[in-house]
C-alpha cells in the first residue's frame, strides 16, 4: 500500500478530515514560493525552504506551492556520471518529505513540494508531492521531459563533457495530474506540461478546481498553445498558482504569480530571489461532486 493511500485510510478512520469539504466551491489562501538555490548544500537549501514556508504561513496562506526541482537535491555538472547525478534522488518516504510533513503538522498547512523521486522500479521521476498535516495526499510526476538540444541528444564525448538532459535523468510520469489536496480538487502541472492545451482541458474535464503549475523556467511563454498563467486561468476558468525558480541566468527568471479564474493577476513577482506571493482565490464547485475525500491519483 502506498503512503498516500495509508494517509487517506488514516484520515477516514479518524473521522472528519482536518480540512473543510470544498467540493462545492469556496475560498482558500494560497502562496507561491519563488525559491533560489543557495548552493549545492542541500541542508542549507532545506533551511531556506523552511524559512520561506514559515513566512508564507505567517501571512495566512494554507496552501503553499514550491517550484519544480528541490534546490540542491540533484547536482548536475559536466563530467558527472548519470549515477552520480541521480545519487541524491529520494523515495517519497525519505528525509525531504519527512521535513515538509513536520512543517505541515506544526503550521497546519498544505505544501506542494518538488522531489526527484526514486521508486522501487529503479527509475527516478521529476515529481511534485502534495502534503498536509495528515500525510501525503497525492504525487504527480512530470509527463513532458525536456532535452535542450534541438535534435536528438548527440553521443556523449568524454573529451567534451556536458550536462545530462532531463529526459536522460528522469522517467516520464503516466498519471492524469488530477488529485485532491486539502479538500481541493487540483490539476497538477510541472513546467513543460503547461505547454499543451489538452493537459489543461483534461484536468478541467476531470473536475479540477485549481491549477497548480510548478516550474523551473524562464517564466515567459509564447504561442497559442503555451499560455501564460493568467491566459490559462481565463481560458479554462480556473485559478492558477504558478511557482517558479529564480536564478541569475536566463533559464529561471521567476515571474511567479497567482491568478483568479477570470485571468486577473492577484499577486506577482518578477526577477527576485527567494520571494513569496500570496492571495485568496475563489474555487468553482466540482461538477457532480460526491463530497468524498480522495487520496489522489494512484501512481
Amino acid at each position: 500500500m502506498r503512503l498516500g493511500t495509508i494517509a487517506a485510510v488514516a484520515v477516514m478512520c479518524a473521522g472528519a478530515p482536518a480540512y473543510a469539504d470544498l467540493s462545492r466551491g469556496g475560498k482558500i489562501h494560497v502562496a507561491a514560493i519563488q525559491v533560489s538555490e543557495e548552493s549545492d548544500d542541500l541542508a542549507a537549501n532545506q533551511a531556506n525552504v523552511e524559512r520561506l514556508v514559515r513566512e508564507a504561513a505567517s501571512r495566512g496562506a494554507r496552501y503553499i506551492v514550491l517550484p519544480e526541482y528541490y534546490p540542491g537535491q540533484l547536482v548536475n555538472k559536466p563530467g558527472m556520471t548519470l549515477e552520480e547525478v541521480r545519487s541524491r534522488a529520494e523515495t517519497v518516504e525519505g528525509a525531504l518529505t519527512q521535513h515538509i510533513l513536520r512543517l505541515c503538522r506544526e503550521l497546519k498547512v498544505y505544501v506542494a513540494f518538488p522531489l526527484s523521486e526514486r521508486r522501487a522500479d529503479g527509475h527516478v521521476y521529476n515529481s511534485t508531492v502534495y502534503a498536509g498535516p495528515d500525510g501525503i495526499e497525492g504525487v504527480y510526476s512530470k509527463t513532458v521531459l525536456i532535452n535542450m538540444f534541438r535534435d536528438k541528444t548527440p553521443p556523449r564525448d568524454p573529451a567534451k563533457p556536458r550536462l545530462w538532459q532531463e529526459d536522460e535523468i528522469f522517467t516520464p510520469g503516466k498519471t492524469d495530474g488530477v488529485l485532491t489536496w486539502g479538500g481541493v480538487r487540483v490539476g497538477a502541472l510541472i513546467c513543460a506540461d503547461g505547454g499543451f492545451p489538452n493537459f489543461y482541458e483534461m484536468r478541467v474535464d476531470k473536475g479540477a478546481q485549481l491549477i497548480v503549475h510548478a516550474s523551473a523556467s524562464a517564466g515567459v511563454k509564447t504561442g497559442e498553445g503555451n499560455p501564460m498563467p493568467n491566459v490559462a486561468a481565463r481560458r479554462y476558468g480556473r485559478p492558477v498558482v504558478f511557482a517558479n525558480h529564480w536564478e541569475d541566468k536566463l533559464s529561471s527568471m521567476g515571474n511567479s504569480q497567482i491568478c483568479d479564474a477570470q485571468g486577473n493577476i492577484l499577486a506577482h513577482v518578477g526577477r527576485k530571489s527567494n520571494a513569496i506571493v500570496d492571495a485568496v482565490v475563489a474555487l468553482p464547485p466540482v461538477p457532480n461532486a460526491d463530497r468524498r475525500v480522495a487520496a489522489g491519483t494512484p501512481r
